[in-house]
Order: C-alpha cells, then structure tokens, then sequence
C-alpha cells in the first residue's frame, strides 16, 4: 500500500476525534442529528475501503509511523498502535455500513437506527 494513501486515509479517519470514544459504529452519529448519504462520492468511499482492508490485513504495520510533527491529534491522547487498529476495525464496520446504506438508496442514518 502506499505510504500516502495509507496516510491521507488514516489521518482522515480521526482528525479531531478522540477515538477512545468510539467502540461501536453508532457512536459515529452520536454527536449529529443524522448524517446524509445522497451526495457521497462512491469512489473515495470505494478507495477508503480498500486502504482500511489493507489496514486490517497488516496489524503489525506501524501506523504512528505515519504521523509527521505538524499533526499532533495522536499526540494529544497518546494512542498505541493496538488502540489505532481496534479504531480502525470501527471505522471499516461503518464504512461498510454507509456503502450498504447507499447501495439501497437509504440515504439518511440516524442514531435512532441503532436503537
């Protein structure tokens, strides 16, 4: 996998989020009202989960390798490689949850869906 776009992926998955928070994919919505699918880019969705498959399939890889001096999220909490990977596993779910979503024209998920 390439080191760029294991980058752009993994640095997009937790800019600004303390992912010790999530441990479910509804916690992903927990914070919104509801999120809206009708304008996603099946592409990048498609290209995310192909980086995350390969995230998954290389538990060993050093992802906080991956974090140069300017982006300091990490940092701030301190997270292992082991607390990144079982974020990542979170983040993969809900990839896949969104694409099943989009893929039945089911374009608004709320936190009541987990309900």
């Amino acid at each position: 996998m390439e080191e760029q776009q294991l980058n752009d992926a993994i640095h997009g998955a937790i800019f600004e989020r303390n992912i010790r928070k999530y441990k479910e994919i509804k916690d992903f919505y927990k914070e919104i009202n509801f999120s809206d699918l009708s304008n996603i880019k099946i592409e990048i969705l498609n290209d995310k989960i192909k980086v995350f498959e390969w995230i998954l399939a290389n538990p060993e890889y050093d992802f906080n390798a991956l974090f140069d001096s300017y982006y300091l999220e990490h940092e701030k909490y301190g997270y292992t490689n082991e607390e990144l990977y079982k974020y990542f596993e979170i983040y993969y779910e809900d990839l896949l949850f969104t694409l099943d979503r989009y893929k039945r024209k089911e374009y608004i998920i709320k936190l009541d869906d987990y309900n």
